[in-house]
């Protein structure tokens, strides 16, 4: 139920930030929608959709599979932990 809860409050996270006016190196702010969602895609978009990604509900045939998305699984949760960690990285 709580890792339910974290993904919904993680896909929240995403749709947010691809609305949310950001500063750029040289302190200019960019607030055009086309602009911001160029730049979360290059950035943080792709392990932020990993990370809600509900890879432990995928149907398994064989073994090797097995062991390859118990890989992937890990590697979700390594992005999920990342993400917390950002976030409160800029809560503080």
């Amino acid at each position: 139920m709580l890792l339910k809860i974290i993904d919904v409050l993680f896909l929240i996270d995403i749709i947010v930030t691809f609305n949310t006016a950001f500063y750029t190196e040289s302190l200019e702010i960019i607030d055009d929608r086309r602009q911001i969602a160029k730049a979360y895609v290059k950035s943080w978009f792709f392990p932020d959709l990993i990370a809600i990604l509900p890879l432990d509900l995928l149907e398994l045939g064989s073994v090797s599979k097995i062991s390859r998305i118990g890989k992937i699984t890990r590697l979700a949760r390594l992005v999920k932990l990342l993400r917390i960690m950002k976030l409160f990285k800029h809560s503080a």
